[in-house]
């Protein structure tokens, strides 16, 4: 597999579309356009280039130092990319843009833009759930905060191009893209920057949304464009039987927590392997748990490299003097504390929240899906295999730490983050301790045994609809993943539902007599 480009491919689709495109789009300058002539400068306000909002992004990848690791952006990686910028788009967006130009509404923006896109002025971010409910964004954005962003994270990328040197390329590119991944977003909310619109007539959700999903979708196309990879459901059951036998509070949590942690450490390989993103549910942004567990990872690897943490570092009281020689995982601990600290849990400024607070939420859930590209396996079967062997792997640490505090080198980087459980005091392992032989007396985690994985093969899946939408045809080997006729003619009911509706907005359009009748009658009002 080719590495490097894999996680090139996935940092792009996290910047194809810059943090401040909305305002691009609604007429506001780029925040890292370089100078130009007042000439130039006039005749570029005269008429607006609709891809001002991609050179944004290609200026941010150069400016916040992807450019100087990854290089610049190939031909096929710009198209994969793109593909997954299509295909992450919502169904809303996509009906839009086809009723639009049905229309002929694209038309009428040709005097403002080079393109025929037609851009909707709005800047309210609603509610999904409920629409009713929105948060008005500002009309522009400070440009000086934007670049204050880009060189704090240009720093970071620097300093860990730097720190990597001594790893192969593939790790370089791994680390970087974790890197970048988990401290994208949290920067930009933690420099005060408001949320951009990725989509004006459908105000429904950010850039980052877009971006984030984009990321995840250049799985489900590696390495070729063509649909394919692995959907994975991740499911421990009886969870509720753990809870039920809860008898006290903080049983509840612990036995919460104990699942939690069991999910989290059978996925935990393959999300360092291939990237947070291919955790569809539940999300990796802005999540404690991949925080502080990144930030862990990275201390073993900078002793792997020689690298020590200043003194004090893993109690959160050392810092290096020296800002050039400061770590990954000292810069990273650093970032987190403050976000959770200041931002989510409204600490004073000075405060550092501890890494032991942020583990001790289960948030996790039991279930856990997973998008792993096509590479990932040669079948479903040897991904299951694999996928089992991390859950057997994690039940058999968090058993042994959990009646004894012992942590073996074969729990790998699970061992990392209990220790640093473990060093919070005995209080937290003997509750720990307690609730699970209280569990075990009862046989509750029997049946934690068996770990549940469903795999689906998307490429199979893709092909078999595109087969029965051209031919009603349902091969064995769809049958075989569970597809069967009723299923597909739901779905082919439901694309010529979308047909009708695009060809009868056909039909009501206007004609061009009847439009410039009712330009001359609005003149004339």
């Amino acid at each position: 597999m080719d590495w490097y480009n894999y996680f090139k491919a996935k940092a792009w689709a996290l910047l194809h579309d810059p943090p401040n495109k909305m305002w691009i789009l609604l007429g506001e300058p780029r925040c890292l356009e370089k100078p130009q002539s007042s000439v130039e400068s006039r005749e570029a306000r005269k008429k607006k280039d609709k891809n001002d909002h991609e050179k944004e992004a290609e200026t941010f990848w150069e400016e916040i130092g992807l450019k100087e690791f990854f290089g610049s952006i190939p031909p096929d990686i710009h198209k994969l990319v793109q593909y997954a910028d299509h295909l992450s788009s919502s169904m809303d967006r996509w009906m839009l843009g086809k009723i639009t130009a049905l229309l002929g509404e694209a038309g009428k923006c040709k005097e403002q833009y080079t393109s025929n896109q037609c851009i909707f002025k709005y800047s309210k971010l609603h509610n999904i759930f409920n629409p009713r409910l929105s948060r008005d964004l500002p009309e522009n954005i400070n440009c000086e905060e934007v670049k204050r962003y880009v060189d704090a994270m240009k720093s970071i990328i620097s300093t860990a191009i730097k720190v990597l040197s001594k790893y192969d390329k593939t790790e370089q590119a791994r680390t970087i893209y974790h890197l970048f991944y988990a401290l994208y977003e949290l920067k930009w909310i933690e420099q005060g920057l408001p949320p951009s619109l990725a989509e004006t007539r459908m105000p429904t959700h950010t850039v980052f949304d877009h971006n984030y999903a984009a990321a995840m979708t250049v799985n489900m196309l590696w390495p070729s464009r063509n649909i394919g990879g692995y959907l994975v459901e991740v499911d421990i059951p009886s969870i509720q039987r753990i809870v039920n036998s809860a008898r006290k509070a903080g049983d509840f949590w612990a036995g919460s927590w104990l699942v939690s942690m069991l999910a989290w450490f059978t996925v935990w390989p393959l999300i360092w392997k291939y990237g947070p993103d291919i955790v569809v549910k539940p999300t990796l942004r802005l999540n404690p748990i991949y925080h502080v567990t990144l930030s862990r990872k990275l201390i073993e690897l900078e002793k792997s490299l020689g690298e020590n943490l200043p003194k004090g570092e893993e109690t959160g009281q050392g810092r290096t003097s020296d800002e050039e020689k400061r770590l990954l995982s000292e810069i990273l601990l650093e970032e987190i504390r403050k976000f959770y600290g200041n931002i989510i849990f409204g600490w004073a400024k000075d405060s550092k929240i501890p890494e032991q607070l942020l583990l001790s939420n289960p948030i996790i859930p039991g279930t856990i899906i997973l998008l792993l590209p096509a590479e990932a396996a040669k079948n479903e079967d040897e991904l299951k295999d694999e996928i089992k062997k991390h859950f057997d792997n994690a039940q058999q640490c968090l058993t042994q730490w959990a009646l004894t505090g012992l942590i073996t080198n074969e729990c790998g980087d699970l061992a990392i983050l209990l220790e640093k459980v473990q060093s919070s005091g005995n209080k937290f392992l003997q509750m720990v301790e307690r609730i699970y032989n209280d569990l075990k007396d009862a046989k509750v985690f029997d049946d934690l045994i068996q770990v549940r994985i469903n795999t689906v093969n998307i490429g199979t899946i893709h092909e078999c609809l595109q087969n029965y939408l051209a031919r009603n045809t349902v091969p064995e080997k769809c049958v075989n993943e569970g597809m069967t006729e009723n299923n597909l003619k739901k779905v082919k009911v439901f694309l010529e539902i979308i047909k009708q509706l695009i060809e009868s907005k056909e039909k009501s359009k206007p004609s061009k007599k009847e439009e410039e009748e009712e330009i001359l009658k609005e003149f004339k009002n």
